[in-house]
């Protein structure tokens, strides 16, 4: 059996190269080749048992060779030309929130009603706000044979903004807002347990209660924010 040591990122088919089994390749020793295949194998080492099993049986075994570098690893640790910093961000805000805020998101549940446009229709969506630097991301969830093609984000994380062309802020997060989304309406109606929690520590208690999307039609307006 013959196996190769794996290298990280190679993008190489790796691991066992030859399965167990018996071959007519004659006697193994260090320093010689051996043809495999139409492949040629050098062998340039023993492990200290083998070693000491061939030692005992009567056969010389040659001391270990050196093998060559492998030139590409050496290239990736020495870069070709000095790295030259032309700005350095001293502002450690955005190093602060990716502290305190990676991985954590607020994540809402919104209602798109489009039922106004030719087979339109009013589908619920994942609203999701990403506390490390702002974003937004809009997911959807299709069932089985629902007839769309399977795309895991309906808007991939990118900054929203308002009418002020201010960017979309935490704050407007609440149940019974609508988010304007690209121009289309989003209406939010649920939320997990960590938004409640975050939200209210932050801006002060707020009402979390779920609102039946059932009972709405269209949201043409947006509805103000009682806080």
């Amino acid at each position: 059996m013959i196996e190769e040591h794996p290298t990280r990122n190679s993008q190489i088919p790796q691991g066992k190269l030859l399965r167990r089994g018996c071959y007519d390749i004659g006697p193994i020793e260090v320093g010689q080749n051996i043809l495999i295949h139409e492949v040629v194998f050098h062998v340039y080492d023993c492990n200290d048992f083998t070693r000491y099993y061939l030692t005992k049986n009567g056969q010389t075994v040659a001391p270990r060779e050196d093998i060559p570098d492998d030139l590409y690893p050496l290239r990736r640790k020495l870069p070709d030309r000095p790295i030259r910093i032309k700005h350095m961000n001293i502002d450690k805000t955005n190093f602060r929130n990716f502290l305190d805020y990676d991985g954590k998101v607020l994540r809402f549940w919104a209602c798109w009603d489009d039922r106004e446009a030719v087979f339109g229709e009013k589908r619920n969506f994942p609203f999701i706000y990403f506390l490390v630097d702002g974003r937004c991301e809009v997911r959807q969830i299709l069932p089985p044979n629902f007839g769309r093609d399977p795309v895991e984000r309906f808007l991939k994380k990118t900054y929203l903004k308002k009418n002020d062309g201010s960017l979309f802020p935490d704050a407007d997060l609440f149940i019974g807002n609508v988010v304007d989304v690209l121009g289309r309406k989003f209406f939010l109606y649920d939320c997990d347990d960590f938004p409640k929690e975050f939200l209210n520590y932050k801006h002060g208690p707020r009402d979390w209660t779920p609102i039946a999307i059932d009972d709405f039609g269209l949201f043409s307006q947006k509805i103000p924010n009682p806080f």
